[in-house]
Order: structure tokens, then sequence, then C-alpha cells
């Protein structure tokens, strides 16, 4: 599987990497070629960023849905209890302890996976934007290129253009990638929200049926929420994992 951080930082090294030769203020063309390069050299300008944000976060992260994953099946065993009406001793109070602690780690989580569209979405814009000016670049190294004589700048200007055509080469992939990653973290977000959703149903429910009698308590819709909470939340916790583990993370 193609690791789209791994492409796209590939590309911001590339562009780091090349530096327009002095022997371009020789000639007519280098102003045009200057401006055009000038525009496409900032197009991942932002990525940096948002790869240390995101490699900031990761581990903790980890951790918060691992935390998570042992509550819930704590909680499990005994909401389950409850529901079949075994009233235990203190299960009350070690499924809102749990619950508590979910709502924790679930926060800090919540937290960070909304503002990963944001992360990546302006790489994107402005890669997206400013694409072209590769093309528009190179077009004018290959007419300056017909227009010099042979020796060192034609040299060195062929180096360059050997550069942008590699460059060129990798544009729709980068754009793939970066498309890529906004639908993943789009949908992981989208998952999170109706996770907190169906958290805040099951919460109402459990403190709703705990107000009751105790003899007249009936946890069974509680454990129904509980059930769909469990399989949403796991669902999550794959799919940002396969997204983490498909996108190793990439030291610029």
């Amino acid at each position: 599987m193609k690791n789209d951080f791994l492409i796209i930082s590939n590309m911001f090294k590339s562009i780091t990497n090349i530096t327009l030769p002095e022997c371009l203020n020789n000639h007519d063309l280098s102003q045009e070629i200057s401006s055009s390069w000038y525009e496409f050299s900032g197009s991942l300008s932002n990525w940096p960023s948002a790869l240390e944000d995101y490699e900031y976060a990761y581990n903790s992260d980890e951790q918060d849905m691992d935390r998570i994953i042992k509550n819930i099946h704590k909680a499990t065993t005994y909401l389950g209890s409850l529901s079949s009406g075994y009233l235990g001793h203190g299960y009350i109070a070690r499924i809102s302890h749990a619950l508590r602690e979910i709502e924790s780690d679930f926060s800090k989580l919540n937290d960070f996976i909304s503002k990963l569209p944001q992360l990546f979405e302006i790489s994107q814009i402005d890669f997206e934007r400013k694409k072209n000016f590769a093309e528009k670049t190179h077009i004018k190294i290959q007419q300056l290129i017909k227009n010099i004589p042979d020796g060192e700048d034609k040299k060195q200007i062929y180096k360059l253009s050997l550069l942008m055509e590699e460059i060129i080469l990798n544009i729709s992939d980068v754009s793939f990638s970066l498309r890529s990653i906004n639908n993943s973290v789009n949908r992981l977000n989208e998952q999170i929200k109706t996770i907190n959703n169906l958290y805040n149903d099951l919460v109402e429910s459990f403190n709703e049926e705990n107000k009751k009698d105790i003899f007249t308590r009936n946890y069974r819709q509680c454990m129904v929420y509980f059930s769909d909470f469990t399989n949403k939340f796991n669902l999550f916790s794959y799919d940002y994992k396969s997204f983490s583990k498909n996108n190793i993370l990439i030291i610029l």
C-alpha cells in the first residue's frame, strides 16, 4: 500500500532541494522562471507543521484509545450483569467510574481528531492552487534551453530541467495522496461525532435508570446503547490505527 505521507514528504524534499542556478540571471526569461518557481516552491510550505502536529499527538492518542477499550471491557461486564437483573454491590459506582474515565480520554481524542481536517486541508488547498506553476516553470526553462548556446549555463539549466521533470511526474500522485489523507480524516471526524452522540445517549439512559427505585431499574436499553457505542468505537479504533500504520510518521 502506498504511504501517502511519504509521497508528499518526498515532494517537499524535492522542492526544498532545488536552488535556481545563478546563471539564470544572465538570460531574458530568468524573471519569469524565478516568479513561477517562487509560487510553486511554496505549495507545500504548510506540510511540515501539519506533520509535526500530527506526530506530536500520535502516541498519546494510541494510549487514550487503549485505555478507552480497557474501560469499555470493564463497563461491559458490570452493565451486562445489571441488564440481566443482577444487583451486585458497587456495580453502579464501578460503571460510573469507567464511564468518567472513558469520557476523559475520549474528550482528548475528540479534540485532536476534530483538528485533523484543518491540519491537512490547508496543505491540499495550497498545493492544488499552486501546482500548475511547476508546469509553467518547466515550459519557460525549456524555452530558455532552446535559445541559449552550448556551454556551462546550458548544462546547469538542463540539470534544473531534469529536476523539474521529476517533480511534474509526481504531481498527480501528491494530489491523490492529499485527497486520500483528507478523505480519511474527514471520515474519522464523522465517526467520532457519531460515537460522541451515542456516548451522550448512553450516559443519559444510565443516569435515568439510576434515579428509579432499585427494583424497577431496567438497564437493557443502556446495554443497547453501550453495544452500539462499543461496536462503533472499535471500528473507529481500527480505522484510525490503519490510517496511522499505513502512513508511518515521516521525519523531514
